[in-house]
């Protein structure tokens, strides 16, 4: 199932770096839901071409209210007239559930209480037993009565919507939770942010809410809170088959251009061939060498004669000396490559804590001899209690073969099991098939994708802040 999330609003640049956009929040939030999602930055003005893009739509928090006087505001509330009279599937988060009220007859305004911002328990009205997410999903956990949330927000729905019938109420916010017929539902907590960001938040905004607000939202970080039950909800009223519970218990990782910078390790290597091979040398700079190469090897996917044979022929080699250089070069790469292996930055300590709280394996495509040295010189093998090669296996990934032996040998299920890996169709695609979570680590060597994924990330050293994003962390 496809969802489409209507992005409303940006994280501000001070916490971005920390805790990534709200789209990333939202597919965070959904990770292991089995949803595809699409983002429409609405508040650029993008919005869906046609109702059809997508199975249902959720639109965003945001810092704007949904009375002000902005265009695409008002072309947002169009929208929604039009996908009401559609019948689309429709979720409204905080300032969506807002902007829902308001487009449809409803009144929204500023809360008398003001700003309500923390943790806020939220209870259930006697409406919820005969609504369509007490008949698709049960409230479970120790106490049925209420859930918990977290809150960033001073305006509120003062009147619903004509038809809107409500499910939940919070203390100072009376319609925390309704919904329309069997097609909008809409909540103001946001259930897709997680503590630390909460808490970053309010330290930022204690200029414009006050010490004693911030300090109460801060304190009351403490109480427990419930955004997956809230996932798990609206996985269920988009009509999407729902995953009772997510957790992982093992990563399993890439090793090239995921753990090993690529073009790192072999810039390195290119110089030692430089300097161990003198017919080169007196022609060409190392430098100019170096770059040469790295220019032709399509990062690192090019045949290895290709490579070496387009390098030359740029550096103006003579083409008798190419015709007995390269199988020499190929010759040395294949005895030599991967003992200057370069990790990205962060990645030791990083696995050190990450194998703290999950099992880890390791699964990569490529010569087993190579794979090795990668392994020796970078000192990994010690994180990981699987390493799956695959000239050892005799598959490669995104082949199933391969992926299954890694969580056979762990005798976990696909669906405890997170991919961290850089190319979308060996490693992400593949991996999702089978159940998977994913994380797609974009480091620009293969250009952007249109394949599915929980989270993608720029960096790996992202990593644990998209696992907290995921709910598979604390925070």
């Amino acid at each position: 199932m496809k969802l489409g999330i209507l992005q409303t609003d940006h994280v501000r640049e001070p916490l971005w770096e920390e805790h990534g956009d709200y789209d990333a929040m939202f597919m965070g939030l959904f990770a292991g839901q089995l949803l595809d999602i699409q983002v429409y930055h609405a508040l650029e003005g993008e919005l869906p071409r046609s109702m059809n893009e997508c199975d249902g739509y959720l639109i965003t928090g945001s810092r704007f209210s949904s009375y002000d006087p902005e265009p695409w505001i008002e072309n947002l509330k169009a929208w929604v007239v039009l996908a009401h009279h559609a019948r689309c599937k429709l979720i409204g988060v905080c300032f969506g559930h807002q902007l829902i009220a308001d487009a449809l007859g409803g009144h929204v305004g500023p809360a008398e209480t003001g700003w309500r911002v923390g943790v806020y328990p939220n209870k259930f009205t006697e409406s919820w037993d005969s609504s369509l997410m007490h008949s698709t999903l049960e409230p479970e956990g120790s106490d049925n009565e209420q859930f918990n949330l977290l809150f960033s927000h001073q305006d509120q729905v003062l009147d619903m919507p004509l038809g809107a019938v409500l499910l939940a109420s919070g203390e100072d916010c009376p319609c925390a939770m309704y919904m329309i017929d069997d097609h909008i539902l809409c909540v103001q907590g946001h259930p897709e942010m997680n503590k630390a960001y909460v808490s970053d938040l309010l330290e930022m905004r204690r200029p414009v809410i006050g010490d004693d607000l911030v300090d109460h939202g801060l304190a009351s970080l403490a109480m427990p809170t419930h955004q997956p039950r809230v996932a798990r909800w609206m996985t269920s009223f988009l009509g999407a088959r729902t995953a009772s519970a997510v957790r992982a218990d093992a990563l399993l990782f890439d090793l090239d251009g995921t753990l090993v910078d690529r073009e790192a390790t072999m810039a390195a290597f290119l110089k030692m061939q430089w300097d161990e091979m003198p017919e080169i040398s007196t022609v060409c700079e190392r430098e100019t060498f170096v770059s040469a190469v790295l220019s032709h090897q399509e990062g690192g996917y090019a045949a290895k004669s290709n490579t070496y044979g387009s390098a030359l022929s740029s550096l103006e080699f003579d083409a008798a000396l190419i015709d007995r250089l390269v199988p020499e070069l190929v010759d040395h790469l294949d005895a030599f490559y991967g003992s200057t292996a370069a990790l990205f930055p962060g990645v030791t300590s990083m696995l050190e804590d990450l194998s703290k709280q999950f099992r880890l394996a390791l699964i990569t495509n490529g010569n087993t001899a190579c794979q090795q040295r990668k392994l020796q010189a970078t000192d990994l093998s010690h994180f990981f209690e699987v390493i799956a090669i695959s000239q050892d296996l005799g598959e490669k990934k995104p082949s199933p073969g391969i992926f299954r032996h890694c969580f056979e040998t762990l005798g976990v299920s696909p669906e405890v099991v997170v991919m961290i890996g850089d190319n979308p169709e060996n490693d992400i695609s593949g991996a999702r098939a089978l159940g998977c979570m994913t994380v797609l680590v974009n480091n620009g060597e293969n250009g952007q994708s249109d394949i599915q994924t929980d989270q993608a990330l720029n960096n790996i050293s992202e990593l644990p802040v998209a696992l907290r994003r995921m709910g598979l962390v604390d925070g």
